[in-house]
């Protein structure tokens, strides 16, 4: 049986559940179970910077109203109110549900794409060629000491595995077993 693949968002919802949990169990030792409630209710409620929408208004299509506000008017309900019964409110809004979805589609995958363009910008890409000479990362082993040298080699790059992954060869015992990461070398000039 194959389960499905998830892009994370279950288990992000999940730390951020838990770390509300966490606070709330900080500040209150002994009336716990009168405040678990609220963390779930806290998240599904508040608009996420990712999607600028509540989880709560992106499912049913409408804003959430705290129990006081539904008994109580606040200033809120009072001006909801005062323009538009609430049904016909929650008719408005639910007629606009997709459109509020895509919205906040877009907005996501803006904020990604915004994200993954300021990492780029300080990723060096290193490219290296099968004959190119490189020097290796030591992994220095803590009983040699910390006066050990840092990069070791050269080596001989033989062939180009995939993304950022060659086989290299020492010039002087042969190839290795294993492959390398470019993030473990820097160009050898002779």
């Amino acid at each position: 049986m194959e389960h499905p693949q998830a892009n994370g968002t279950a288990e992000a919802a999940n730390r951020v559940i838990l770390l509300g949990i966490r606070r709330r169990l900080d500040e209150t030792k002994t009336a716990w179970t009168e405040e678990l409630h609220k963390v779930p209710w806290a998240y599904r409620t508040t608009p996420h910077s990712m999607t600028g929408e509540s989880p709560f208004r992106l499912i049913y299509g409408t804003k959430s109203v705290i129990p006081i506000e539904a008994n109580e008017l606040s200033w809120r309900t009072s001006v909801e109110t005062h323009f538009q019964t609430n049904a016909e409110n929650l008719r408005e809004e639910l007629e606009f549900i997709d459109e509020i979805r895509s919205e906040a589609s877009i907005r996501e995958i803006a904020l990604k794409q915004k994200i993954a363009a300021r990492h780029n910008k300080r990723v060096i890409k290193i490219e290296f060629e099968v004959g190119d000479l490189v020097l290796r990362r030591n992994q220095n082993d803590y009983e040699v000491g910390k006066l050990v040298a840092n990069w070791e080699g050269p080596y001989k790059i033989t062939m180009k595995i995939g993304t950022g992954a060659y086989d290299l060869e020492d010039l002087t015992e042969g190839p290795f077993s294993r492959t390398g990461n470019a993030e473990k070398f820097k160009r050898y000039y002779t």
